[in-house]
């Protein structure tokens, strides 16, 4: 563990990616994830759905329609890698039946393995940098009953949604440690997978 976080101090400002990152191939992966929405109660939304997000079996919100406000490309804290964010509004039905507009939020990164784009998150619209900042000092809060590696669990999440990757691998990697220490058997990180997808951490660890 020593030896990898070293290792990820060092290659934080040199590690290069050789994909291409384009506009246009992340917004049809959000124009084929919306339409899989609009269908996702029939078997063809939920294949349409498997080959445009990182995890099919999370739960998304059926849409009848739904309108870009804002999209691009971002940077993230690893030199070449990109990611894609939209701002939309979508309109949906409650359980009742009745019409809702929400405004939703949309990150997705390109699957380094398969080189497409996919969608990591679809919710609605939150300040992340709040997040992060709470999650952080959820980490030092003695009144927080979650065990410590839950807290960086949670904190790994959200740098991801804003782009700090390989902050995020450093979380998840201090959440495992914390959860050997405590004996913690059934800790697990389902998201620790999908950001092996878009950063390949192996790549990382591989000297």
């Amino acid at each position: 563990m020593k030896k990898i976080t070293i290792i990820f101090s060092l290659l934080i400002s040199t590690i290069c990616f050789s994909q291409e990152y384009n506009l246009e191939d992340a917004q049809k992966t959000t124009t084929d994830f919306l339409q899989a929405l609009k269908i996702l109660d029939l078997p063809e939304g939920k294949e349409m759905l498997s080959q445009v997000v990182f995890k099919p079996s999370k739960s998304f919100p059926v849409i009848s329609s739904s309108n870009i406000i804002f999209e691009k490309l971002f940077d993230t804290d690893i030199d070449g890698i990109k990611g894609y964010k939209g701002l939309l509004e979508i309109k949906s039905l409650s359980k009742a039946n009745t019409p809702l507009t929400s405004r939703y939020l949309i990150i997705s990164y390109l699957d380094e393995k398969e080189n497409n784009w996919k969608v990591f998150e679809f919710r609605e619209t939150i300040d992340i940098e709040n997040e992060i900042f709470y999650a952080k000092q959820a980490l030092t809060n003695e009144t927080d009953s979650r065990k410590p590696q839950y807290r960086y669990r949670n904190l790994g999440y959200w740098q991801i949604l804003n782009g700090e990757l390989l902050a995020s691998a450093h979380s998840y990697l201090t959440a495992y440690k914390e959860a050997k220490s405590n004996d913690d058997e059934d800790f697990t990180i389902s998201t620790y997978l999908i950001l092996d997808k878009i950063i390949d951490i192996k790549k990382l660890t591989a000297e």
